[in-house]
């Protein structure tokens, strides 16, 4: 699983900062884009760098973004990562610093890279994940439709851990 995205090997970052919902991004003018009308655009975008789109959500809810996978349309990224529910904007900015400086100046793995990302910002593990859009989709295309759907919330799903202090 992830063949396409292993450390080493060049790809191209999108990172998207905003305001996320489970439904979509809100933009500046107060507009939701929602998930699938993204997907549009990034399918374009993924499908001229050969499946190669590392996708950065630093949104509450970036990791809903996996509802842009579907088991017919071409894939929108290649790697996505981001984060479950709500995160804080410092939090958020943070983690991604790590992220990128490990992906980019250490030609790290990005999803050893997603570990120390968490770490950094002081968020439990798991917390920030990374997904690959290619494995994501053999599992949809494995499962019937509510077990798609199953895997897909189960993925969202913050896991049962100890409030933050």
């Amino acid at each position: 699983e992830g063949e396409e995205l292993r450390g080493g090997e060049r790809r191209t970052i999108l990172h998207v900062a905003a305001h996320g919902t489970p439904d979509g991004i809100e933009l500046t003018s107060g507009d939701l884009l929602p998930w699938g009308e993204l997907a549009q655009i990034l399918r374009y975008v993924n499908d001229l760098v050969g499946g190669r789109v590392l996708l950065g959500m630093s949104t509450c809810h970036g990791l809903h973004a996996l509802e842009m996978v579907s088991r017919r349309a071409d894939l929108p990224f290649g790697l996505l990562v981001g984060p479950r529910e709500e995160v804080l904007w410092t939090d958020a900015h943070v983690a991604f610093l790590a992220f990128y400086h490990l992906v980019i100046a250490k030609d790290a793995d990005p999803r050893a890279a997603v570990a120390v990302m968490n770490a950094a910002a002081g968020l439990p593990e798991g917390f920030f994940q990374a997904v690959d859009g290619s494995g994501l989709r053999r599992q949809l295309a494995a499962a019937s439709r509510k077990k798609r759907l199953a895997a897909v919330r189960a993925l969202l799903d913050p896991p049962a851990r100890a409030p933050r202090r």
